[in-house]
């Protein structure tokens, strides 16, 4: 799979158009954040047709701390819908032994007491409330299968030049980018992450290595950034001088969607741009559109891998 920047350079050159680099104003020719929102467009909309061909692509497991006397906890940001999930298990003892399945309740069925053992759950506003409420602290008390959302898309924004992390509270104590050299902190990349809440980090192959990092200054002259201390980053991240930042709450710089997807994404970008410019090649890039989806559909839907049937060709062979 190609990166965000080298897809949108194809797309320059499928639709002859303007290098980001020689636009000499913000309404002269396509901006690259155009063709990132086409990009981004054009993933939302692969994702949710092989989800409805192929649920187990995108299924995550995640666990969940019981408190006590706590009915309510937060379904996981990522998750694609805030109102569905694969499976919910609960585990009095947290042992991987003792996970139950637990149905799905409405809230007329609900049990406002509290008890050991809990026998369903309700979704309700992007929260699960287990019901009844349990009375025990459980440690990965539930562990839960749900869809998630792919990260989104973006290009590097400036590489880190300096990093200091404090690996006991697990903060950013000092984080200084690059604003010079390939990839830096200017032009259009400063007003991207001047406009930003939040920042990502990938390697040079996408791979996310810190995410959902609040942005709250940026020192323009020196590349300074100011991440609140409040921010923890997650027990498995770390982040290293050379990394890639992207702006967005959790982001990469590569589509994680496997390579048939590829082609797909540059002509839905390609058919934006026919678009702005009122070409007739819009309608050759819809069709081909049409077809890449109907490949795209066959090559994910999900096939049972067990065998259903055998054909019996010589019934002498049976003792």
């Amino acid at each position: 799979m190609l990166s965000v920047s080298q897809l949108i350079a194809q797309v320059r050159r499928d639709t002859n158009n303007l290098s980001n680099a020689v636009v000499v104003s913000s309404t002269e020719g396509i901006q690259d954040i155009d063709f990132i929102n086409a990009l981004n467009r054009a993933q939302e909309r692969l994702q949710a047709v092989i989800i409805g061909v192929n649920v187990q692509a995108f299924t995550k497991e995640s666990f969940i701390d019981v408190v006590a006397n706590t009915a309510e906890y937060p379904i996981p940001d990522d998750a694609f819908f805030k109102q569905k999930l694969v499976t919910l298990e609960y585990s009095s003892t947290g042992s991987s032994e003792d996970y139950c399945q637990l149905n799905a309740k409405s809230l007329k069925e609900r049990n406002n007491t509290s008890g050991l053992y809990v026998d369903g759950y309700i979704l309700r506003n992007a929260k699960i409330i287990l019901d009844p409420k349990p009375s025990t602290s459980v440690p990965n008390g539930v562990r839960l299968n749900y869809v998630y959302r792919l990260p989104a898309l973006d290009i590097p924004r400036a590489a880190v030049s300096a990093v200091t992390l404090d690996a006991v509270n697990r903060n950013i104590t000092a984080l200084t980018v690059t604003v010079s050299g390939d990839v830096a902190m200017t032009g259009d990349n400063l007003i991207a992450m001047q406009a930003a809440n939040y920042l990502s980090v990938v390697d040079r192959y996408g791979t996310i290595k810190m995410n959902k990092i609040p942005l709250i200054g940026i020192d323009s002259s020196t590349g300074v950034l100011t991440i609140p201390l409040s921010f923890a980053y997650q027990v498995n991240q770390t982040l290293s001088v050379g990394d890639l930042i992207v702006t967005g709450y959790d982001a990469s710089s590569f589509c994680q969607l496997s390579d048939d997807t590829e082609r797909f994404l540059q002509v839905f970008a390609n058919r934006y741009v026919f678009r702005r410019d009122s070409s007739d090649d819009i309608v050759n890039a819809s069709e081909e559109l049409k077809e890449l989806l109907d490949d795209i559909v066959t090559n994910w839907t999900d096939l049972s891998e067990d065998v259903e049937y055998i054909t019996i060709l010589d019934h002498g062979m049976i003792p």
